[in-house]
């Protein structure tokens, strides 16, 4: 059985990040049936094809500096906090001019119905970034109500507005006036709440000294981890790409339901423990004390995802036609294909912040090669045959593959042999061998 998850200081932290999204999450399973059915799959698919673009961008915007902030003590923080603010503003400007003159390829290239939505690229990309700094600064702080509180505002006000903008005209137009709208409103709230609470300094600029450490102290974030951040949100991307090029949007907003519904444990729990995560293992004194976390936290998600992974594999198209409605079917069954894939997605995800911890971005690096060229591999094949169940077959199995290596890899690094890994999580599945047999046979 797993680790007791006594309200230790880790679990308490979790909790309280998780307690927050819970609501988030209901609000968003609730209204989510009322969206679909105002907008349509190419308005959804258009919506996902400009975030991936977008989030593309995002994942480097503050040259993954925002990273590093967690591990600053004191002022520093706040320094190194208000120098990404800095570099989000100034990549974003660049970004702005290539939008302006590269508006009618992109256009083109996503088969998009209207080349004026093109020009939310540089919002999204610069209030996402400005809220993953504000995120990694209450993080090093430890101020993870806050964090909890910025994430039911996203949720339920971007879900509210897209209802809500839907009645004025179902265009993606709507979906991502929705989108920027919550946003603004979550940065605000967070930083008023940073400064009532902790009356932080927002105007402490760095000094060239400042500078000079930070890029020396954290120079592995700019030899490896920009070109592997980008390469891992790349490889998130390459469904959205490369579905609408060898199909079109409609088979991508198909996909972009069945995918949102499947990360709802991702933003549930596996987002929460991955931010306390990495700022509890970052104090850790020593690798027996990471491999005991580290191992508890695998064990944890793979008990109680295991059960609901398995019920969206067998049911996933049923539940969807009737949640849904019957033309969201074949999202359900795009659903039933990647569940196994989001739950390796669930466990890994958080234990990755050890590449940091561990100074292993070399290796996760060539992971994230390896792992991009499989997925654009499986695509290709699909597209091929035109077959997109086959390309998401395909996508899945490689990305389990990708996932068990990286979770045994880690491990391994802090101490825990694989053989023994492996034992504990398949004793950690014993109680749930019935219930396993039960879906299975009904």
């Amino acid at each position: 059985m797993i680790t007791s998850l006594k309200l230790s200081g880790f679990w308490l932290n979790v909790s309280k990040l998780v307690s927050g999204t819970i609501l988030a999450q209901v609000v968003a399973i609730i209204l989510t049936p009322f969206i679909v059915r105002v907008y349509s799959p190419e308005a959804i698919g258009e919506l996902n094809v400009i975030n991936s673009f977008a989030g593309l961008i995002i994942i480097i915007v503050a040259l993954r500096l925002e990273r590093a902030i967690v591990l600053e003590e004191g002022i520093n923080r706040t320094i190194l906090f208000n120098l990404c603010n800095s570099i989000v503003i100034c990549f974003v400007a660049l970004i702005s001019i290539f939008v302006f003159f590269f508006n009618e390829y992109l256009t083109n290239t996503f088969n998009l119905t209207n080349s004026s939505i093109v020009y939310f690229i540089p919002l999204i990309v610069l209030l996402n970034g400005l809220l993953s700094n504000t995120v990694s600064l209450n993080n090093s702080l430890q101020f993870y109500g806050i964090i909890a509180i910025g994430t039911i505002l996203n949720s339920i006000l971007s879900n509210v507005f897209k209802l809500s903008f839907g009645f004025l005209g179902n265009r993606t137009s709507e979906l991502l006036y929705a989108e920027i709208t919550a946003l603004l409103v979550t940065i605000t709230t967070l930083i008023f709440f940073l400064k009532i609470k902790k009356g932080i300094n927002f105007f402490l600029f760095p000094d060239k000294l400042f500078v000079r450490r930070i890029f020396k102290e954290h120079d592995l974030f700019f030899k490896y981890d920009i070109l592997t951040s980008l390469i891992n949100n790349f490889s998130w991307l390459v469904p959205a790409f490369l579905i609408s090029y060898y199909f079109n949007n409609t088979y991508v907003g198909y996909y972009t339901l069945g995918f949102t519904m499947l990360r709802l444990p991702m933003n549930l729990i596996g987002k929460s423990i991955g931010v306390v995560y990495y700022k509890s293992v970052a104090s850790k004194q020593n690798n027996e004390e990471i491999a005991s976390e580290t191992l508890n936290v695998v064990r944890t998600l793979l008990f109680f995802g295991f059960l609901p992974s398995l019920i969206v594999l067998l049911f996933g198209e049923e539940i969807f036609a009737l949640v849904f409605g019957k033309n969201w079917g074949e999202a359900g069954i795009y659903s039933e294909i990647l569940s196994f894939w989001t739950l390796f997605w669930l466990i890994s995800s958080p234990i990755s912040n050890l590449y940091y911890v561990l100074k292993l971005q070399k290796q996760f690096l060539i992971i994230m090669i390896i792992s991009v060229v499989l997925r654009i591999l499986s695509f290709v094949i699909g597209g091929y045959y035109d077959n997109v169940y086959l390309a998401l077959y395909c996508f899945s199995f490689s990305s389990i593959l990708i996932y068990l290596y990286q979770m045994f890899y880690l491990l391994d690094n802090v101490g825990a042999k694989p053989i023994n890994v492996l034992s504990s999580l398949l004793e950690e599945l014993k109680p749930l061998l019935l219930p396993s047999v039960l879906l299975i046979v009904l």
